[in-house]
């Protein structure tokens, strides 16, 4: 567990880093994640359409990523299934799900299957009158991967940025504890 938590600080500083860097003479305006073009936009759904009942809740956070005064629910699942003593039963590869509930509508921002790998997500708070953004972090022992999303007003839905994304390669090394 203690390794957990040592990866959990090295993947958000990494995260921190990767998206901290700036060019010279940029513009700001252009770094906003409002004015950037989503890759993809995730549309609601019907909550009781995304299946988690067989599935193990793993985080849950509370947050109001509309803007429209109501706290919108943001869950980490997993297909893993947890021992009677709490401990996770691990398997090479699971099936994951993170998604937004909004009332009866639900935003399906991940749903995948990961091979020796996790789903980590962060929520960062971007000032008054900022959308806030959900940061996903998928490492894997092949690759690795870091999506922002942030919900979209004129689109009803959240826009999907890739931010980094390694694959078909394998680590030879990682500082990451686990990987």
């Amino acid at each position: 567990m203690k390794y957990r938590r040592y990866a959990l600080v090295i993947l958000s500083f990494l995260l921190f880093t990767l998206t901290g860097c700036q060019g010279k003479g940029e513009n700001i305006e252009q770094l906003q994640p409002e004015i950037i073009e989503a890759d993809r936009l995730i549309e609601a759904v019907a909550s009781d359409s995304i299946d988690t009942g067989r599935m193990t809740k793993l985080r849950e956070f509370s947050t109001d990523l509309d803007l429209d005064n109501i706290e919108e629910k943001i869950e980490l699942y997993t297909a893993a299934e947890r021992h009677e003593n709490g401990e996770m039963l691990w398997d090479d590869g699971q099936n994951w799900v993170l998604v937004v509930r909004d009332g009866e509508k639900s935003y399906p921002l991940l749903s995948q299957y990961v091979q020796l790998g996790v789903v980590h997500f962060t929520v960062s708070d971007r000032g008054k009158d900022k959308l806030p953004n959900i940061t996903v972090i998928v490492p894997t022992g092949a690759s690795f991967s870091i999506m922002d999303y942030i919900y979209n007003e004129e689109k009803n839905g959240f826009g999907e940025e890739l931010i980094y994304e390694s694959k078909d390669t394998n680590w030879i090394y990682s500082s990451i504890p686990g990987y």
